[in-house]
């Protein structure tokens, strides 16, 4: 009798590419006794076998080659190894044309038969998985009545009920005709449309196909600023067919004119790009001091922007773009995006369905000495807008607010232990940098969920060995990944396992892949905003008005309350085809 859930390892095939391992251990921490393989990408039978041994699984079921000709003694060895009771094949050897008419059926079946008296003698048996090609009739006939008229009970068969009712079948009527050989019932997510017999994909949401993009399938994007940063977006833009960057612009007009002849666009002045009637998303990556002017400016000539963070350097300026957005029936979105690659969401995820139960407390880190050994230009970061808060802040706040949900109140205490820098980048070695805002905040972040996390965020620390974040809940504690990267490594522990485990990643967008708030929201553009972006400007704001109130907070000294409650940003669906969203 088989268990009640296995898991298909095909399902998982590409996390399991990457890390095989951890992919195992992960299934095995969520609770689940057996899985079906499907091949050992990054792997091998032998290491399988001995992962499944280590974590306590079970492999009654395979997706393997028929035990018959030139492999029969290889496909038996190799089941016996992993502790299989049944050999299944995905498809015949040659697909469609196996089932093409009442005699390629019948020489299927002999196949079979063969297949199942080798496997026999080892005491084992083989089975068939169904699609749909191979329900629909023949001469008359449905082609699986064919097959199992001249099989014995012995070949078993894995009822796919996707493609059950893909092919236009009841599956319980299905299940029914099948009996006792119906060992072995397959269930996946699926769009059914009768009236089309191609493969389906995995979900909806793995396609997204918004019905808005019928007419229109790309956002064109301008990009103002291209220092240190740009090539990133540029390069991020690249990965999203929803994405056309067309011009760029800079207050250095030689530094548009380079990206513009790296990256195959136009090169414009910035009134000369907010003009142009091609450009319907501006993203604004100029310094934090003209964040809002810029923005404003966008606007106010009829293009979305999404801008780089922070959303503006003061709160009230914020607002005005905001406000300005709302009343010209226009998005806002805002960086940092990384809370959107596969690391956060991967942490999402596992928050979401309770690994560590409900979370109560947590830390964040962010401690270096500073950017002033490696920035080409390192002055900006220790003037008003700057500051480790201002630049490395959002990445922290945005993902605790991204796992945890809005912020509720602060209490903070702030800092600064230079009151100017040297700057020792060969660009300029040497230069006194003036500090003019904190350079260290430390704080206690009260969430609405009730979660209390502490945070320091600092330009003051030459080492440390604290975790990025770290979340402590009522069944474990997590450590979620750097949030200024898009990838892991993210770690578990449970009293069950007793000690830390990496996990593989659920979702994808591992490298860097920025552009991809942009990307977010340009589905919802083309969509007219019924679909809400998740880098939005609502979230933006929240992300400053903590990171004031660090500084508040310290000068008043006492908890201050956020005012903003924004919606906590959905999570991506499993399933994404890479290059959507």
């Amino acid at each position: 009798m088989l268990p009640e859930i296995t898991v298909q390892l095909y399902s998982v095939r590409e996390q399991a590419a990457a890390d095989y391992e951890g992919t195992i251990r992960a299934i095995a921490a969520m609770g689940f006794g057996c899985v079906e393989p499907a091949g050992y990408p990054g792997s091998s039978p032998a290491k399988a076998a001995k992962l499944f041994q280590e974590f306590g699984l079970k492999a009654p079921t395979c997706h393997g080659p028929l035990p018959v000709g030139d492999k029969k003694n290889a496909v038996i060895e190799e089941a016996l190894l992993l502790g299989h009771e049944s050999i299944i094949t995905g498809c015949p050897p040659d697909f469609k044309a196996n089932f093409s008419s009442s005699d390629a059926i019948k020489a299927t079946a002999e196949l079979y038969c063969e297949a199942a008296a080798n496997a026999a003698a080892h005491g084992l048996q083989v089975g068939y998985h169904n699609h749909d090609w191979d329900l629909v009739d023949v001469g008359g006939t449905p082609g699986y009545r064919i097959f199992l008229e001249n099989t014995p009970e012995t070949v078993l068969w894995e009822a796919d009920v996707f493609w059950v009712a893909k092919a236009g079948l009841d599956p319980v009527a299905f299940l029914k005709e099948i009996g006792p050989r119906g060992k072995a019932l397959h269930f996946k997510d699926g769009v059914i449309n009768t009236s089309d017999t191609s493969p389906a994909p995995a979900s909806p949401a793995a396609t997204n196909k918004d019905p808005a993009m019928t007419n229109k399938s790309k956002v064109r994007v301008g990009i103002i600023g291209c220092g240190n940063i740009s090539q990133a977006y540029f390069n991020g833009a690249n990965l999203f067919e929803v994405l056309e960057v067309v011009a760029c612009a800079d207050i250095n007009p030689e530094a548009a004119r380079a990206k513009a002849a790296e990256n195959a666009c136009v090169a414009q002045t910035v009134d000369g790009l907010l003009a142009n009637p091609e450009v319907d998303l501006v993203i604004n990556l100029t310094i934090p001091a003209v964040h809002a002017e810029v923005s404003f400016a966008a606007l106010d000539a009829g293009k979305h922007v999404h801008c780089e963070k922070p959303l503006a350097v003061h709160l009230d300026d914020a607002k005005k773009v905001l406000d300005l957005a709302g009343k010209k029936g226009l998005l806002v979105g805002c960086a940092p995006d990384t809370f959107l690659g596969a690391g956060l969401q991967t942490a999402r995820k596992m928050v979401d369905d309770g690994w560590i139960g409900k979370v109560f407390s947590g830390t964040a880190f962010m401690m270096s000495h500073g950017p002033e050994s490696w920035h080409p230009n390192p002055a900006f970061f220790y003037e008003v807008g700057g500051g480790p808060m201002f630049d490395m802040g959002p990445y922290y706040i945005t993902a605790l607010v991204h796992l945890l949900g809005p912020v509720k109140e602060i209490s903070g205490v702030t800092t600064r232990a230079f009151e100017e820098r040297i700057a020792t980048c060969k660009e300029q070695f040497g230069k006194r940098l003036p500090v003019s805002v904190p350079t260290h905040s430390s704080g206690t972040l009260v969430f609405h969920s009730g979660a209390v996390v502490t945070v320091t965020i600092s330009f003051d620390v030459h080492c440390h060995g604290h975790s990025p974040i770290e979340l402590y809940g009522s069944e474990g504690s997590l450590k979620v990944p750097d949030p200024n990267t898009f990838g892991g490594p993210l770690e578990v522990w449970t009293p069950t396992s007793g000690e830390w485990s990496n996990q593989a990643l659920s979702h994808p967008y591992s490298e860097n892949s920025r552009s991809i708030g942009a990307a977010d929201m340009a589905y919802a553009i083309l969509d007219s905003g019924k679909r809400r972006h998740r880098s939005s400007g609502e979230l933006a704001y929240h992300t400053l008005e903590v990171m004031h109130a660090f500084e508040k907070s310290s000068n008043l000294k006492k908890c201050v309350p956020i005012e903003s409650k924004p919606p906590q940003p959905e999570p991506l669906p499993l399933g994404l085809i890479k290059g959507r969203l």
